[in-house]
């Protein structure tokens, strides 16, 4: 649809007091000073078509003032434009007038603001059914984009949901949806490296698995970082390097033989009886027992730290999961918080508006209709009309005044209804939300509980562990007791002095009974060590089977790290193919590699690519008329472009659209309109 403004006349709109220029639906430049009226220009036809001037300002001055800067009263303002859309003249009007009222009692009129009558193709309607019929033709904030240039870059902004965006996320989202979507599997078919993609995704969406592999990496991390401490406290539990068990074993054997030898020629340097060579043997044969015993009770001793290990182990498995269970909760009370306070602000407005509109309401409610006192004469023929006209004209204007009051009733307590269900349903939200956060409150200080009981029981159990490791207490045994009693007893009977038993003998025999005391001693130690050992080396084995892990998941994460790189390329080759003087960069790449999301306009400078804030007036509007020729393809309509400073650039770029240019020029003290022929 080509839309082509044919006529514009405007009277008494901010300083124009009377202007009209008829273009035909040609390009026309308007040429005047600075402060003349070529801005004014623009914002009379942007109000005619959206209610707002060109800077997109709804609240903005559209009478005209007077020296001392203050509204003139009593006058009309009016905007027409006959517009050709396809050929076919279309006219739209806005007249807005003031609203006198003459209160009860009172003989001055008050002014109660205004009254704005629409027009569409001279026909009169109300200003929601005069929207409707021009956003049949072009909604407002398409017209913002294809009639002012800068607008793109400078000005739009929209909204997704409750969410107002920034102006790079608004620019980001028009330029997809005319690209339109370009589906994962696209991207994968077009890179072979990313074949294995789909497998690593499976199923989910890149975001949500990116997270998923991170939240994994980090949780590898934690149980890689644990081992260590773990192996050290197992290496403490190895002797020093230089432990010979194979030497001590032999000194061991060779120290009971030499006893065995020892004794014997006790026995038979002494020329003792029978009796005297069967006690030596049951003597031999409770040393074993004991010996027997002893290992029991060091492996029974040892099986203990064990247990108290593998009790640490758990303790600190537990501390974990319920500090990863107390986080979470903190996270839901920081989260609902925020809800929380925002919804604190939103009620607050609420408030200020439900005042608002329950005054206007009042004031809309006790508003009455004042007869007009002055005379009604003829337009034509000057002559004061019949008394019955006079009855009717007056019945019109008050069925008309009575038509707009319940209208804007209506209007005003549907919007306090509103207001006051969005307050109920706000408060009951954050009601809710509180609850929540008393219960996980709640949840924390039980959690906070068991932790502190799990931290006394790992003081005493690490206490437990830091122990230097000692001899068992052997005489805790009932069976280690008796033995030694029975040796000790039976030792007392053989070692009394006896014929030819020297103090040699002894003094040998007491050597050879230490040497096996420490060789059992070293040998009993042995067994913790090679435990230790074995548990070191599942620990290696555990951290080298995480790391592997960590590795697989590292590979995940590039391999997701190269499609957002090659879809970013995609889709930027894509959005520039559509345009022929701009370029847009819809990724940056960020010092550690990831890649972000942006939307910045490169504009065509000499021969550089430069940002859009950095480039000549003259780049600027001309990437502007690149980029609304783009957006009139995507929308299929074309509106009349207005170019205001187009005294700074030379030579437009070529475009389908109709172009207003507004022209400084310090000769021209009054508005002068050319229309190219």
């Amino acid at each position: 649809m080509d839309i082509r403004l044919n006529r514009l006349s405007i009277r008494n709109f901010q300083g124009i007091k009377e202007f009209e220029m008829v273009v035909g639906g040609k390009n026309a430049s308007i040429f005047a000073d600075n402060a003349k009226g070529k801005t004014t220009i623009y914002n009379a036809f942007t109000w005619l078509i959206s209610g707002k001037d060109s800077f997109n300002r709804a609240d903005f001055g559209i009478k005209p003032l007077d020296e001392n800067g203050q509204e003139v009263h009593f006058l009309e303002v009016e905007v027409e434009a006959e517009l050709l859309v396809d050929g076919n003249p279309i006219k739209l009007k806005k007249v807005l007038t003031e609203n006198w009222v003459k209160p009860r009692g009172q003989t001055e009129q008050e002014y109660k603001g205004n009254n704005t009558a629409y027009f569409f193709d001279e026909v009169p309607m109300g200003a929601t059914q005069y929207k409707a019929k021009v956003d049949e033709l072009i909604g407002e904030e398409v017209f913002r984009l294809l009639t002012n240039p800068l607008y793109f870059n400078q000005h739009y902004k929209i909204k997704a949901g409750n969410k107002q965006l920034t102006d790079w996320e608004s620019r980001r989202i028009l330029l997809f949806e005319m690209c339109g979507a370009i589906p994962d599997e696209t991207i994968i078919q077009m890179n072979p490296d990313l074949a294995k993609l789909p497998e690593v995704l499976a199923g989910k969406s890149i975001d949500n698995r990116k997270a998923i592999i991170a939240q994994s990496i980090k949780k590898l991390n934690e149980q890689i970082a644990v081992i260590a401490p773990k192996i050290n406290e197992n290496m403490r539990l190895i002797p020093e390097v230089g432990t010979d068990y194979t030497a001590t074993e032999q000194r061991l054997s060779r120290a009971k033989a030499q006893l065995e030898a020892i004794e014997k020629e006790l026995v038979g340097a002494g020329n003792v009886a029978q009796l005297y060579i069967k006690k030596q043997q049951v003597l031999f044969d409770l040393k074993n027992q004991l010996e027997n015993v002893k290992s029991r009770i060091f492996k029974d001793a040892n099986k203990d730290y064990q247990k108290l290990t593998e009790r640490k182990r758990v303790l600190e498995s537990e501390k974990f999961n319920k500090e990863s269970l107390m986080r979470q909760h903190q996270n839901n009370i920081e989260s609902n918080n925020i809800i929380i306070t925002a919804n604190g602000k939103e009620r607050e407005l609420l408030i200020a508006e439900w005042k608002r509109l329950s005054a206007e309401l009042q004031n809309a409610q006790t508003m009455e209709f004042v007869e007009p006192d002055e005379d009604f004469t003829c337009p034509t023929c000057k002559q004061e009309l019949p008394a019955d006209d006079k009855e009717k004209k007056i019945a019109e204007l008050r069925a008309n005044f009575e038509t707009q009051m319940e209208a804007q009733i209506r209007q005003l307590r549907q919007k306090i209804d509103a207001n006051v269900a969005r307050g109920k349903d706000i408060a009951t939200k954050t009601t809710e939300l509180k609850a929540l956060n008393d219960r996980a409150e709640s949840i924390i200080q039980e959690i906070k509980k068991d932790i502190e009981a799990i931290n006394a029981e790992l003081i005493t159990v690490s206490a437990e562990l830091d122990k230097p490791t000692a001899e068992p207490d052997y005489s805790a045994d009932a069976e280690y007791n008796e033995l030694s009693d029975k040796i000790k007893e039976l030792e007392a009977e053989l070692n009394k002095p006896v014929e030819d038993i020297s103090l040699e003998l002894r003094a040998k025999k007491n050597a050879a009974t230490s040497e096996i005391e420490e060789c059992n001693r070293i040998l009993n130690n042995k067994r913790v060590a090679e435990e230790a050992k074995a548990r070191i080396e599942e620990l290696k084995q555990q951290e080298k089977d995480l790391s592997v892990q960590k590795s697989q998941l590292e590979g995940q994460l590039n391999l997701i790290t190269e499609f957002i790189k090659a879809k970013a390329n995609t889709l930027t080759d894509i959005m520039n193919s559509k345009f022929k003087h701009v370029k847009f960069e819809l990724f940056e790449t960020q010092i550690n590699g990831n890649m972000v999301e942006c939307c910045n306009t490169l504009v065509n400078t000499n021969g550089c690519w430069v940002p859009f804030t950095d480039g000549n007036t003259a780049g600027k509007i001309n990437a502007g008329i690149d980029i609304v020729n783009a957006l009139s393809e995507h929308y299929g309509v074309r509106v009349p472009l207005w170019i205001d400073g187009k005294e700074s650039i030379t030579k437009l770029i070529e475009t389908e659209s109709q172009i207003i240019s507004l022209i400084v020029s310090e000769k021209d003290k009054t508005l002068r309109v050319e229309v190219e022929p």
